[in-house]
């Protein structure tokens, strides 16, 4: 016999429900380490945020304008993977300046003293850098568009 899948049926539903639900966990998993505890003014705030948000927006744009990125959520996904990875990526370069102004030793070395000294939070940035992997994929999947050329013969 034949079997058939209900699944299809539910794609569309399941795309509106739950790209904006991932898109805001995204922006979370870049919010959560440029907020510092207890200790966030609206000054220290917008200096975390601009640089990061500066590249997010950029990059979003750069994609629009060459035309290979048309799609909403696709530009906001890519948007906010870059802003993820620039907020980790400062955040790692912050940490191992400050090892490296106390102690002499390269930059790679700093990074890797950096984590070891605070496995937890420096692991956790790992793990964020993983989720923009996994993001960056899903959304070249989801909003890849295979191009059909008819040739005609004769």
């Amino acid at each position: 016999g034949v079997q058939t899948c209900a699944l299809p049926i539910y794609a569309p539903f399941f795309n509106r429900v739950n790209i904006p639900i991932g898109l805001m966990l995204m922006l979370l998993t870049g919010v959560g380490p440029l907020i510092a505890w207890r200790k966030s003014s609206v000054e220290s705030l917008k200096k975390a945020f601009m640089i990061p948000g500066l590249i997010g927006v950029i990059i979003s744009l750069s994609l629009f304008a060459l035309g290979g990125v048309r799609d909403f959520y696709a530009l906001i996904s890519f948007a906010l993977c870059a802003f993820v990875a620039i907020t980790i990526v400062l955040e790692f370069f912050k940490g191992a300046a400050a090892i490296r102004a106390k102690n002499p030793m390269s930059l790679p070395g700093a990074m890797i003293e950096l984590t070891h000294r605070n496995t937890r939070r420096y692991g956790g940035y790992m793990v964020h850098m993983g989720i923009v992997f996994m993001f960056i994929g899903f959304t070249g999947k989801a909003f890849d568009r295979d191009k059909t050329v008819q040739v005609q013969e004769g």
